[in-house]
């Protein structure tokens, strides 16, 4: 009777297993490059925090069309403003005691971002510094403003001859979805994941590098700014300097800590508090 039923579980066809489609998760971009962050609590105040050995200039992107009364919110990737590159002009002579301290340069692939780099840097990018998008820094918004191009049609506007040095490479970190926002990693629900993998993405540049501190300039939006550090000034080309620790954590420093990073000192330093909070630019 046993082998009976044996002979007729054989013969039956394989039970069906149902699955639970995946979510999208946003794959690293380098496995070697990029190592798997896990998400810190930020210590208590007063606690002294290891050396930090990676500068990051925090920014929002210069005024774009959007704010203006003659374009409006419904504009979709909006460029930027007559102020907007105004600003920037601004900013290069704001900046310019810094520039030759930048290892690399990072923006959110939104045009009003791209635009910003190449307008604000304009003695390094092209020359000694390629600016490259990442998706990860696009806006939360998922308004017309917050949508940006297609990966295809963002590859073939910054196509770059042969030989030639691109002022921006969209294509080594883009993703093809990228500016769908609705549902998955690039909703603004997993604007946590996309933190820690900044993080872990700038200790990666950190190890790849043949010098002990890389100072890296980052252009984003005010939504996610205040996501990668909750102190960040968020006014347009408005930077903040901060510290990658070992614990993490980005924090504010001043002229003084920048000072002995760059010569090759540790900092010890505290928590500082959140910061005055500001009206939306």
């Amino acid at each position: 009777m046993a082998k009976a039923k044996q002979k007729k579980n054989k013969g039956a066809a394989p039970e069906k297993v149902e699955s639970k489609p995946q979510s999208p998760k946003i794959r690293p971009l380098s496995s070697a490059l990029v190592p798997r962050t896990k998400t810190h609590k930020p210590r208590p105040l007063s606690v002294a925090s290891p050396p930090a050995r990676v500068i990051v200039h925090l920014m929002r992107h210069a005024e774009a069309q959007k704010k203006t009364d003659i374009f409006g919110p419904k504009l979709r990737d909006p460029s930027l403003s007559d102020v907007g590159r105004a600003q920037c002009s601004t900013f290069v002579e704001e900046f310019k005691d810094h520039q030759s301290h930048v290892t690399h340069i990072l923006c959110s692939p939104m045009k009003r971002a791209i635009n910003t780099a190449v307008v604000a840097f304009p003695d390094v990018v092209g020359k000694s510094l390629t600016v490259y998008a990442m998706p990860e820094l696009q806006s939360l918004d998922r308004g017309p403003g917050g949508i940006g191009a297609s990966f295809s049609r963002l590859s073939k506007k910054y196509r770059v001859k042969e030989g030639e040095m691109p002022k921006v490479d969209v294509t080594t970190f883009g993703r093809k979805g990228w500016n769908d926002k609705e549902y998955g990693a690039w909703s603004p629900s997993e604007a946590h994941r996309r933190v820690d993998f900044i993080k872990g993405f700038l200790r990666g540049l950190l190890a790849a590098a043949t010098s002990k501190i890389i100072e890296v300039v980052i252009i984003t939006h005010r939504s996610f700014l205040k996501q990668l550090c909750r102190s960040a000034k968020t006014g347009f080309m408005v930077f903040s300097t901060c510290a990658l620790f070992q614990d993490g954590e980005l924090r504010p420093i001043g002229d003084r800590e920048l000072k002995k990073l760059r010569d090759g000192e540790s900092l010890s330093l505290e928590v500082p508090d959140e910061g005055p909070k500001e009206e939306n630019g």
